[in-house]
């Protein structure tokens, strides 16, 4: 049987708030120990999604390739900042899409003040349209 989580963060670097908790739990929060923790639990795939949002869109893209060539059980999704979008943005998170680097986009509705209605995400809901309807 496959297992895949769901919703897990991997801003390992970014989370200082969360250090206590993980130094008190000893867990080892980096790509080693989540790599032995998956391993371990039988976890096929992790769906990994973004977690800076001060930063443009597509949140962490970087941060998501480069984990996703050391893990390949993780499935990239880029989250989409609202405030930090312009063509460029769309056409990075396109290119990101078509080359496999990320699987989906993260509306953080809880987060930004911006509805999921909003017509400033309808270009990157009408991308991801494109893509996934698209023959590969």
């Amino acid at each position: 049987m496959k297992i895949i989580d769901a919703h897990i963060h991997t801003c390992f670097e970014t989370f200082n708030e969360l250090k206590q908790i993980i130094q008190k739990a000893k867990i080892d929060y980096s790509m080693k120990g989540l790599c032995k923790e998956m391993n371990d639990s039988g976890i096929s795939k992790a769906v990994s999604i973004t977690c800076n949002l001060e930063k443009k869109t597509p949140i962490n893209l970087e941060q998501i390739k480069k984990q996703i060539e050391e893990n390949n059980k993780l499935i990239g999704i880029c989250g989409i900042n609202p405030y930090k979008t312009n063509k460029k943005c769309l056409e990075k998170t396109k290119q990101a899409i078509e080359k496999g680097i990320i699987k989906g986009l993260k509306v953080y509705c809880g987060y930004y003040k911006i509805p999921p209605i909003s017509a400033k995400y309808f270009p990157f809901y009408k991308l991801a349209n494109k893509v996934t309807s698209s023959p590969h």
